[in-house]
């Protein structure tokens, strides 16, 4: 099914298609369980839906409010007209930054812009739990905000994010080592967009920098170096 959701007007509602027919939105009477489906997250104050994530679990909504999964019920059921389920699931708002996924974690940015938190699936409570993987180094955030971030897989699994005082932070995450973090990096401007691009065996990481060049601020789209280096420390240059 294709899905749309946080409309201007309706910021709760979501809307998916048939199964297969991506523009097909047609319901039939009596009802059948290859209808299209529209839902509404019900909660104690309206919260646009941000971002939505498919997950193994179900498809998983994050709003100004918090975090809901949406699935047919139970594990493995159809998502149906009649078996469709809406849970909440953590009740920490998402910022207007695309959250990541990593294996079966997503990473998303709290409302305010200043907090990094994981989300990822717990058998044990059988509901989407995280927890808050910036507060070890709180000081990189206090005053500031992270307006973009890319994810950098390959050679070293780094979360790449622009501030919003053009200061770049690095998020080092490998959850199953239970590993995370955080460096800052400056340099002679301001980082202000940022984006990862798998080039060959790596992911390349490409910056716009703003820069004073002859009295003037100019934008220049710069790539980080590589951190392959096949003749070891002879090639370490930078």
């Amino acid at each position: 099914r294709k899905v749309y959701a946080g409309s201007t007007s309706l910021p709760e509602t979501f809307w998916m298609s048939k199964p297969g027919q991506f523009a097909n939105f047609d319901i039939s009477s009596p009802i059948q369980p290859s209808d299209s489906i529209t839902g509404t997250l019900v909660s104690r104050q309206v919260n646009a839906i941000k971002y939505m994530v498919s997950m193994p679990g179900g498809l998983i909504m994050l709003t100004s409010g918090g975090a809901w999964q949406v699935s047919g019920g139970s594990a493995g059921a159809a998502l149906t007209p009649s078996t469709i389920t809406a849970t909440p699931q953590a009740y920490n708002g998402c910022a207007d930054i695309e959250p990541l996924t990593i294996n079966y974690d997503i990473l998303y940015v709290q409302q305010k812009g200043t907090v990094v938190r994981d989300l990822s699936y717990n058998f044990y409570v059988n509901i989407y739990t995280g927890s808050d993987i910036s507060v070890l180094a709180n000081h990189l955030f206090a005053g500031y905000s992270l307006v973009q971030w890319a994810y950098a897989e390959e050679p070293y699994k780094v979360v790449w994010a622009v501030r919003s005082d053009g200061v770049l932070l690095s998020l080092t995450y490998l959850k199953d080592q239970e590993i995370s973090g955080w460096a800052r990096h400056q340099t002679q401007g301001r980082f202000q967009s940022i984006s990862s691009i798998q080039e060959g065996q790596e992911n390349a990481v490409y910056v716009v920098v703003q820069r004073w060049v002859g009295g003037q601020e100019v934008s220049f789209i710069e790539r980080l170096h590589t951190r392959l280096m096949p003749y070891g420390s002879e090639d370490a240059f930078f």
